[in-house]
């Protein structure tokens, strides 16, 4: 009877520690956040992806995944990775450990590029028409501007009474924004990626016509500018004219789509 109740005790003791030799549940990673993205600035074509890192402090490195693959694009233990030539397209960085990984943070540079038909600016002495035109480099917008002291840090071009279209900076104090324009020999639709502004002629002053298209570089008064295109798509010359256009947000990059 002895031996039976010791066997007794045994087994609750024996379950515990079996129980205790049972795997931990792996600790959730937590993603990375806040990813930043600039083109490369010796050619404007590379992508540069950085991003904030994971919370988890004992993780084995990021992995980045480009338009939904299964096999990461990247995988490495920093927190910044430059993407080659790329075209528009998504992304999903995690952080992992072994082969663990964690939420994607996710997003589509398609999302940064921003466009509209039916633009329309008038000549210079055209009275009371707004002959300016500005994008908000922060939410992809677009509007026509009075050409006024007031706006001059909104305009970006504006259609001279000469019938160019004109960086601001060329008409003097205080319109300081510097708008390269290039006459592109390339049919608007055909333009996927701007040309590079270290490698054709932008230039402050262009004259227009009919389904004229041009590349766009803004610089907002930075040292470096963002990338556009746009195309005429009606004149009057002695009045005024439209356009549409398409911009990139992303600061250096003209991948246009």
């Amino acid at each position: 009877m002895k031996k039976l109740f010791l066997l007794l005790l045994a087994i609750p003791f024996a379950l515990v520690m079996m129980g205790s030799n049972c795997d931990e549940p792996a600790e959730e990673i937590d993603a990375p956040n806040a990813a930043t993205l600039v083109g490369d600035a010796t050619n404007h074509l590379d992508l540069i992806i950085s991003w904030s890192p994971s919370s988890t402090s004992d993780i084995d490195g990021y992995r980045v995944y480009f338009n939904s693959a299964t096999t990461p694009l990247w995988s490495g233990t920093t927190t910044s990775f430059t993407h080659t030539n790329p075209t528009l397209g998504s992304y999903d960085i995690v952080a992992y450990t072994g082969e663990d990984e964690s939420d994607p943070l996710s997003f589509n540079t398609a999302d940064y590029v921003f466009s509209a038909t039916g633009a329309q600016i008038y000549q210079f002495l055209v009275s009371g028409q707004p002959s300016g035109y500005g994008w908000d480099l922060s939410n992809g917008t677009g509007s026509s501007k009075s050409f006024t002291s007031a706006n001059a840090a909104q305009i970006d071009l504006w259609y001279d009474s000469d019938e160019t279209i004109n960086s601001p900076h060329a008409y003097g104090s205080p319109f300081e924004n510097v708008t390269g324009i290039y006459t592109s020999p390339t049919a608007y639709e055909s333009i996927i990626n701007a040309p590079s502004v270290t490698g054709v002629s932008y230039n402050s002053t262009q004259t227009i016509g009919d389904g004229f298209t041009y590349c766009l570089y803004i610089k907002k008064g930075l040292s470096y500018g963002y990338y556009g295109k746009m195309e005429i798509t009606d004149y009057n010359l002695a009045n005024d004219i439209t356009f549409r256009w398409k911009i990139n947000t992303i600061a250096k990059w003209r991948v246009l789509g």
